[in-house]
């Protein structure tokens, strides 16, 4: 299965909400890796297959993907 690299920002209204909206996201497939809980961002990855799941999650204003490189390659993700 292919992943993604995304960033996730909460709407200004649900910042507060923030570790209840990660939850969810993480019960959807999110593997969390950074927080800035001060301006309700997030990043991780998750599943290329279950994107569609964290858009319908209240309090998400934007979600940003990028492809997660291969380590298959020999590149490697620091």
């Amino acid at each position: 299965m292919a992943r993604l690299h995304v960033a996730i920002a909460v709407a200004d209204a649900a910042v507060a909400r923030l570790p209840d909206i990660l939850a969810e996201c993480h019960r959807r497939g999110l593997l969390l890796e950074w927080t800035l809980s001060s301006v309700g961002v997030a990043t991780g990855s998750i599943d290329a297959e279950r994107i569609e799941e964290l858009r319908g999650i209240p309090g998400i204003a934007t979600i940003e993907a990028e492809d997660v490189p291969s380590t298959t390659s020999g590149a490697r993700r620091h």
